[in-house]
């Protein structure tokens, strides 16, 4: 079992839904922040502890360019687009 913060559950459910999650809405709906440089650093912090969490599960969480962040199969080794 993974545990997770409070805040990274927030952000997991979120990528659970299959979907690239763009920064400001894992921001404000996960952080409760306003977006901007110190939320974006946050999120960064947030995603890189939930990434360590994972490794191993079969799960990994991908940056996707000027976008956001999707959760995948660790496998999987092209995102498709929207």
């Amino acid at each position: 079992m993974i545990k997770f913060t409070r805040t990274e559950y927030a952000l997991i459910l979120l990528f659970l839904e299959g979907k690239v999650v763009e920064d400001a809405i894992s921001i404000e709906k996960a952080l409760g922040y306003e977006v901007g440089q110190h939320s974006r650093e946050k999120l960064d912090e947030h995603i890189d502890h939930m990434r360590s969490k994972l490794s191993g599960s079969g799960l990994d969480i991908y940056r996707v360019t000027r976008r956001g962040y999707i959760l995948l199969d660790s496998q999987e080794s092209s995102i498709k687009g929207p």
